[in-house]
């Protein structure tokens, strides 16, 4: 009897050892990298995906217009970027440029803060920007509410529900269109994460305030000063 429970047990040993060697165990595939332009098909004109092998945060900027698509890793270089000439003074919650053309990076609705704007790791900072400067700012949806991004002359308080026409841009170019602006972003999905570029000149000294127009989100505090220095 035991005898044969030797000869089994061995029979069944030289099986697995024979189902290893075909079969050997291997580490599961890495993820494939997301693709902006494959997960999210762009409907569009006016949309674009940025390109995935974009060798800065630069290039990346300059080559969105309008609505485009981010994938993670494209979302993550674009808030690494550091621009020349810009103090950040995280005590007072201020950003100060200088140079002609300015790019900003502005994320709506980060999950630290579902309602808030950020940039530079700062909540809702004050932007100053000097006197006929070029700027350039990417607002991008990077929570699970829809938002929005504009540039107006007045000043808080906010009503919670605030219209383009009732706050029209301080700038031309300053605010998105005007049925986005009211609609918001498409919060991310799958790591997918929606912007819009806007883009305009900064051509009178003063004080202004950028706010997300989705009704209820100003009025809750999502918005911050614009400041034109001379």
């Amino acid at each position: 009897m035991i005898y044969t429970i030797i000869v089994v047990a061995a029979a069944v040993v030289a099986s697995l050892g024979t189902l290893l060697y075909l079969y050997p165990p291997h580490s599961a595939a890495p993820p494939a990298p997301i693709n902006s332009s494959q997960s999210m098909p762009i409907n569009s004109s006016s949309t674009t995906a940025a390109p995935q092998n974009a060798s800065s945060p630069v290039t990346l900027l300059q080559s969105l217009k309008g609505a485009f698509t981010l994938n993670l890793n494209e979302l993550d270089s674009l808030i690494s970027y550091m621009p020349q000439g810009v103090t950040i003074n995280k005590t007072a919650d201020v950003i100060k440029f200088t140079g002609k053309t300015i790019y900003i990076v502005m994320l709506a609705g980060p999950p630290s803060n579902i309602l808030s704007f950020q940039s530079f790791n700062l909540t809702n900072p004050t932007i100053e920007v000097p006197l006929d400067s070029t700027v350039i700012i990417a607002i991008i949806d990077a929570g699970y509410l829809n938002h929005s991004f504009g540039i107006t002359s007045s000043a808080p308080p906010y009503p919670a529900s605030v219209s383009p026409n009732q706050y029209p841009p301080a700038f031309p170019g300053s605010e998105m269109p005007p049925t986005l602006l009211v609609n918001g972003l498409s919060p991310a999905s799958a790591n997918i994460f929606s912007g819009y570029l806007i883009q305009f000149n900064a051509t009178k000294t003063g004080t202004y305030w950028y706010l997300c127009f989705v009704p209820g989100h100003d009025s809750s505090g999502m918005f911050g000063k614009f400041i034109v220095y001379g």
